[in-house]
């Protein structure tokens, strides 16, 4: 695969990538979350489900813990989130778009397997403002295109590509698909110590779930 380069700026590719996310409909994917670093590699499975905006399922890890599996999952009203130490409290599922006031690289860091997805479960934007926050830390931000051969086609493909002004900082590299505009890799680099994490994802669309997918567990 060749990238090239595009006059198009990230940040509003970014701000299109938000809302695709959180227009999602009828989507399967099932992913896979790969960490390499100094004591060696090892590789963690998910699926996210999206019936629509406020239904869905979505597993996720922390990049600090990528072997224990979390999830975020929404019936079509309430919400709630299995973490670290158990499930949360059962809330109202968002109902209208918002801007956070919080920092989203710091929260990237740890959390992207689950932070990618904010503009469907938070109902807030999350590229636009990473985009933003690496450029004033330093960051060099840019979007690439390419074409991917799939089954003798080739369907357009776009990556932002996050360079550090120093070592040792985080290098970010989101590719989506150009088309549907969904997030199809994303790769997170850090060189001090080594240590890259890859979530890469395959899409379905048109789907159909079972209620009892969105099912939380209070009512189970």
């Amino acid at each position: 695969m060749i990238w090239e380069a595009t006059s198009t700026d990230a940040l509003e590719v970014a701000k299109q990538l938000d809302q695709s996310v959180a227009a999602l409909r009828n989507a399967h994917a099932k992913f896979t979350l790969s960490v390499q670093d100094e004591a060696g590699s090892g590789n963690s499975r998910g699926e996210v489900m999206i019936a629509g905006p406020n239904q869905y399922l979505v597993d996720f890890y922390r990049t600090t813990e990528p072997t224990r599996i979390l999830r975020a999952v929404a019936d079509g009203q309430r919400r709630a989130t299995l973490r670290q130490d158990g499930w949360s409290e059962v809330e109202p599922v968002p109902t209208k778009w918002s801007k956070s006031t919080e920092r989203v690289l710091p929260l990237w860091s740890r959390l992207f397997p689950r932070t990618m997805f904010r503009p469907l479960i938070e109902a807030q934007p999350v590229y636009e403002p990473l985009v933003r926050e690496l450029r004033k830390s330093g960051f060099s931000v840019r979007y690439e295109v390419a074409e991917v051969e799939l089954n003798g086609d080739y369907r357009p493909a776009g990556r932002i590509l996050a360079a550090p002004p120093v070592a040792g900082r985080h290098e970010i590299e989101i590719r989506l698909d150009g088309i549907r505009m969904v997030p199809l890799t994303i790769r997170m680099v850090r060189n001090a110590p080594a240590r890259e994490i890859i979530w890469t994802a395959s899409w379905a669309f048109d789907q159909k779930f079972k209620p009892e997918t969105f099912k939380l567990p209070s009512d189970r």
